[in-house]
């Protein structure tokens, strides 16, 4: 089982977890101490073992990557609903009011409108 599923031995696990999260229960706990205290020195190790490093071995690096997480937990729920932070919104409007002022001041096709009223290229200072 995994994450309340049933698996076999060719599934792929994929789960957000902190370093140390030996059991993946999400939480950084003393089960996970147990896993890595039991193989502590253990080589060709695995992550359920305790090599939070995935260097192979079970070491004072995977016990400092344990500490400095233990007691975190993950969150119950999910990722929750999806949406679209509100600034987004009034960034477009912004964008939106850019694009119809700079149309305004160029004229049609990008074309500058000069004072006599036409809408030809001119050079500078040339009317």
């Amino acid at each position: 089982m995994f994450d309340g599923l049933p698996v076999n031995g060719s599934d792929v696990l994929v789960r957000y977890t902190y370093s140390g999260d030996a059991d993946l229960d999400g939480v950084v706990g003393t089960s996970d101490f147990t896993a890595l205290s039991t193989n502590f020195n253990a080589q060709n190790s695995v992550w359920a073992a305790g090599d939070f490093n995935y260097d192979g071995k079970v070491n004072a690096l995977d016990f400092n990557a344990l500490a400095s997480n233990f007691g975190q937990s993950l969150p119950s729920e999910g990722l929750g609903t999806l949406a679209p932070e509100p600034s987004i919104g009034l960034l477009a409007l912004l964008l939106t009011g850019v694009s119809r002022r700079t149309k305004r001041k160029h004229g049609k096709f990008g074309q500058s409108a000069c004072a006599d009223g036409s809408n030809d290229y001119h050079a500078v200072g040339a009317h």
